[in-house]
């Protein structure tokens, strides 16, 4: 469960859905807004390199699709 106050903006979880650092709920969330918000697919398709380029500062590995992985 999110502990974002209300009003709800999914638009605030596009960066940590592009980390893969969002709960379930928080996820699914994102992911039924992303489908139908052609603002967050663009914003998402503008930031799809910022996950490779974090990894290279701090030693993380990406996962195949970009994300971080915990």
């Amino acid at each position: 469960m999110s502990t974002l106050s209300q009003p709800f903006f999914p638009h605030v979880l596009l960066g940590a859905y592009l980390l893969g650092v969002l709960g379930d709920d928080e996820e699914r969330t994102f992911t039924e807004h992303l489908a139908a918000c052609s603002t967050c697919q663009r914003d998402l398709d503008a930031a799809q390199h910022l996950p490779q380029l974090l990894s290279l500062t701090d030693g993380a590995n990406p996962s195949e699709d970009g994300r971080r992985q915990p």
